[in-house]
């Protein structure tokens, strides 16, 4: 898909999007776009709709789409909006280990998309806001050196994410989650 392309789209799909303080969500999009290189720029300009809006797959092929982009839009996908930061750790934990094209892209939007988040926490109506800084710390440690050490990942999900991806395959992970989350709270 051409930059200009996803751009307008974006805009017409989010045109009446609001963060629970009021702002535009474009806003939030406009600058993870500027973040990026030309290459993930589309990925950039749409990485909202699929949580966002209810435009299909589908649509987006027919508007001119790659397929490694959206392999990369599916990555970003948050589609259970859980208060749980190992949840969301693990889904970070999950796009740095993703592979080819669409993992880069993937990458790349979701660390110009925490950079953002870190300066403009978008914190939920009940005060949750997920944890920016640590995920980012997950995607953007030296690649050179493999994942990062097991021991220094804190959260369950987001361990098992990176150092047993082997674990999260299959309808069990629901159950190996729930009962995560339950050790935790438990704590």
């Amino acid at each position: 898909m051409q930059i200009e392309r996803a751009r307008l789209l974006a805009e017409r799909l989010h045109a009446s999007d609001y963060e629970e303080d009021g702002t535009a969500l474009l806003e939030h999009v406009r600058r993870v776009s500027r973040r990026v290189d030309a290459d993930a720029q589309v990925v950039a300009w749409l990485h909202e709709v699929l949580e966002w809006t209810v435009v299909a797959e589908h649509q987006l092929l027919r508007e001119g789409l790659e397929s490694d982009e959206l392999r990369a839009l599916r990555l970003l996908y948050r589609a259970d909006d859980s208060r749980s930061d190992g949840v969301y750790l693990a889904h970070v934990g999950l796009i740095a280990l993703a592979a080819g094209r669409a993992g880069r892209l993937a990458r790349l939007v979701k660390i110009a998309d925490l950079q953002d988040r870190c300066r403009h926490p978008r914190v939920r109506a009940d005060g949750w806001s997920p944890p920016y800084a640590r995920g980012l710390a997950l995607l953007t440690h030296d690649d050179a050196a493999g994942p990062p050490p097991c021991s220094r990942i804190t959260s369950a999900h987001a361990r098992l994410a990176v150092c047993r991806p082997d674990l999260l395959q299959g309808p069990g992970r629901e159950v190996l989650f729930a009962h995560i989350d339950r050790r935790a709270d438990a704590r």
